[in-house]
């Protein structure tokens, strides 16, 4: 479980230290949270011998899995995409 939990609370903290003195709209963090989130469900599956057919193998051939960080691209992903929606929503009014 705690590989569950672990990139999440990483991820929330990180991004608030380095983040948030500039965006303040909650949407960023919660789509790294939400990338975050997927990644760390497929891998705690994993863990309980529960396979979702591919993947493992897209979870392995992510940037850093090597080092079992496999949760930062999906959040960096997960955090660009809800920035960029946030301020195209923010831009139409």
């Amino acid at each position: 479980f705690l590989a569950f939990i672990y990139p999440i609370v990483i991820t929330l903290v990180l991004y608030v230290l380095i983040f948030g003195r500039f965006i303040k709209s909650r949407l960023p963090y919660i789509g790294a949270l939400a990338g975050t989130t997927l990644f760390s469900t497929i891998y705690l599956l994993a863990g309980f011998d529960i396979h979702i057919r591919g993947a493992e193998k897209m979870l392995r051939s992510v940037p850093f899995a090597g080092y079992e960080l496999w949760w930062v691209v999906p959040s960096i992903i997960g955090f660009a995409l809800f920035l960029l929606w946030d301020k195209l929503k923010t831009k139409q009014y």
